[in-house]
């Protein structure tokens, strides 16, 4: 193949590979508990939003309840790791809410305050 045509199919190629975390489509979504201390030993989160189908571990158990358009989910974390699971949905692309309904700490007490507290849902 010569240059010529090398050069064009490569900037195509690239054009692509950048287009491809766009395209809607079925996939898991990482959704992580993030908030004041290092470590946590469970949490109880609510997840809306259409076209969720299914919950998935990652570094954490993780149980859940389907409701119409929610889940209500139990993450219990393995020692000393995040608490984080999978979403997964019709569509990456769609929009997902999540709060916060209670979290416990490591020994399995509960946190008295969840205002520092956020749900990361990502691609």
């Amino acid at each position: 193949m010569t240059l010529r045509r090398l050069v064009p199919a490569f900037v195509v190629a690239i054009a692509l590979s950048a287009c491809a975390d766009s395209i809607p489509g079925p996939g898991t979504m990482t959704v992580t508990l993030k908030g004041p201390w290092v470590t946590e030993g469970a949490a109880l989160i609510s997840i809306f939003g259409d076209g969720i189908t299914g919950l998935t571990q990652i570094n954490s158990r993780v149980f859940g309840e389907h409701d119409a358009d929610s889940f209500i989910v139990v993450v219990v974390a393995e020692p000393s790791a995040e608490l984080t699971f999978g979403l997964q949905v019709l569509d990456t692309l769609a929009a997902f809410e999540a709060h916060v309904l209670q979290v416990a700490a490591p020994h399995d007490v509960l946190r008295p305050v969840l205002a520092d507290y956020e749900v990361e849902i990502r691609r």
